[in-house]
């Protein structure tokens, strides 16, 4: 196999890399965001549950969500954590990088290649993304064990009524009215006036 040929394999080989490093980058930066995003948004939507929809949960069940909670945290730390540790990574590979010039310009002799940085992000995108899966089943299994304690809008107005009633100090507010009493209408009003004068001129 000639120079040229060799040179030509290395280029095909150097721009296929270089798009499969930017494809992983692509990818890395959205799947960092999309976990910070979903178990944020699970965080929101487990308290907008109980405080809406199923204020008064089981009580053997909050350790259910107390769980979820924890485990949605630890995930969200740890995808914090990883993002920290990948941009360590890409230092620490610049730093070898260097160091291979200078070998290579004999300007040194030996020196450590290994980069730490990759295997602890790599182990806390693992505990990130499985945090968040657990978290998440114990999100639905509290979700499901209190279905049945959902306020239903009878049960909400009662409520908000017998606030009404707490917040009055002892005395009693009373609701306004729904529907207005009837009124006669002009027809009536004009038989009542007529009726009234005959009686009037009667008695005169």
């Amino acid at each position: 196999m000639d120079l040229s040929h060799k040179q030509k394999l290395y280029d095909i080989y150097k721009e296929e890399r270089q798009r499969l490093d930017d494809a992983a980058r692509e990818v890395g930066a959205r799947y960092d965001k999309n976990t910070l995003l979903l178990a944020g948004g699970a965080l929101v939507i487990s308290i907008t549950f109980i405080e809406k929809i199923s204020p008064s949960p089981s009580g053997w069940s909050m350790w259910l969500i107390g769980v979820s909670w924890l485990l949605l945290i630890v995930s969200i730390i740890c995808q914090l954590y990883a993002i920290g540790e990948s941009q360590n990574s890409i230092r620490r590979q610049i730093e070898i990088l260097d160091l291979e010039i200078k070998k290579n310009f004999n300007q040194i002799d030996e020196f450590d290649n290994t980069n730490k940085y990759i295997e602890r992000t790599g182990t806390l995108n693992r505990v990130a993304l499985w945090s968040f899966i657990i978290g998440v089943i114990f999100l639905c299994a509290f979700s499901i064990v209190n279905l049945n304690n959902t306020i239903m809008p009878e049960e909400e107005n009662k409520k908000v009524e017998r606030k009404r009633i707490d917040e009055s100090k002892g005395s009693y507010v009373p609701p306004t009215n729904i529907v207005p009493p009837p009124q006669e209408s002009d027809s009536q009003q004009n038989t009542t006036q007529t009726s009234d004068s005959d009686s009037s001129s009667q008695e005169k």
